[in-house]
């Protein structure tokens, strides 16, 4: 009986395992995907908004906020305000600005940790009258058209923060 037990949940720990790297595999198509449709973009600006928001699904919404907050956070995108636009997301030389890097200031402006729920997402579609997707996530996209994400700059930023902790 013991037996049974123990390869019962080895066998759910490895379904759980290969659901994770699954879920990874997805979101790391996700952030090269909105980064190649960013790259391609004409305009350095879009409305932050609009860039993450699909106002058919709530679902689509929250993984294209998450997607969108680790190029944020890897300065492929920076947040900024225009006084037309509100907050807009702005290309960094990274994702294929025209203009000038990203100031010291809005480099170092730190990790964007937004809050969204149902309520949120509903007003956000009302009130920026969102009708259609800006982005619309394809997990069979050839990747070979895809942007590469340059992930060795968090892996520096975090060994070096974890040396400094030592």
């Amino acid at each position: 009986m013991r037996r049974k037990k123990r390869e019962d949940a080895v066998a759910t720990r490895t379904a759980e395992q290969m659901d994770t790297a699954a879920d990874q595999k997805n979101s790391r198509l996700r952030e090269r995907q909105i980064l190649t449709q960013i790259s391609d973009m004409q305009e350095d600006v879009i409305s932050l908004p609009r860039l993450f928001v699909d106002p058919t699904s709530f679902g689509e919404t929250a993984e294209n906020l998450f997607s969108c907050v680790f190029l944020m956070n890897q300065q492929y995108l920076i947040i900024d305000k225009d006084e037309h636009r509100g907050l807009v997301a702005r290309k960094t030389k990274a994702s294929g600005a025209k203009g000038s890097a990203p100031t010291q200031s809005q480099a170092q402006a730190g990790r964007f940790i937004p809050k969204l729920d149902y309520n949120i997402f509903q007003e956000l579609v009302k009130r920026h009258n969102i009708t259609q997707p800006w982005f619309k996530f394809d997990p069979k996209m050839n990747q070979l058209k895809l942007r590469d994400i340059d992930f060795q700059k968090d892996e520096i930023e975090q060994s070096q923060s974890s040396t400094q902790l030592a």
